[in-house]
């Protein structure tokens, strides 16, 4: 929808028979950033209430090992020798978020990874939407300028923003692609 509104903003504006294309781009690419926003935060809500799920996820795993180690520790025979057999299944053990390596949690980390995919998405349409905004003011003319300018640097910002979270979110579709390679 948002890039959708980004193209046709971007179309009214060689609409040349029209002398106020530039007002129709800018109130079309002002929805347009709304809508982004709103997307925004719609998907922190999510990933919010997501997290909280897979801390409750950790926190059973964890008490699932240790009811598992007490129990192991109870039934050793003594003469000083330690146990060699895991106390966890590889199903059951912990991969580096602290997530079990079982069916509820490649999907936890699957949807972790989608959302953040999609917020990714999501901000670089909003973006290209502050990009096209100052555009948008520069061509309108002096009058405008400090709009023209916020625009600019709310691009730069976001910019800047997806391009120190590039390396994170490729290095967890990384270790996700190859947890799925593992099993």
């Amino acid at each position: 929808q948002i890039q959708l509104m980004a193209t046709t903003a971007q179309l009214r504006q060689h609409q040349e028979g029209n002398e106020f294309r530039y007002r129709v781009a800018l109130d079309i690419l002002l929805a347009a950033e709304r809508e982004a926003n709103q997307l925004i935060d719609d998907i922190n809500s999510a990933l919010a209430a997501h997290s909280e799920k897979g801390k409750a996820l950790k926190a059973e795993a964890a008490k699932l090992r240790a009811e598992r180690s007490e129990a192991l520790a109870s039934t050793d025979k003594g003469k000083g020798r330690a146990r060699s057999v895991s106390v966890l299944s590889e199903d059951d053990s912990d991969d580096e978020q602290g997530l079990p390596r079982n069916l509820a949690g490649e999907e936890h980390s699957s949807k972790t990874l989608a959302l953040q995919l999609r917020l990714r998405e999501a901000r670089m349409s909003l973006h290209k939407v502050h990009f096209l905004k100052g555009d948008v003011y520069h061509i309108l003319g002096d009058a405008q300028t400090d709009n023209e300018r916020d625009a600019y640097a709310r691009a730069e910002e976001l910019r800047r923003l997806l391009l120190k979270g590039t390396g994170s979110a490729f290095n967890s579709f990384i270790a996700a692609d190859d947890a799925s390679v593992r099993h």
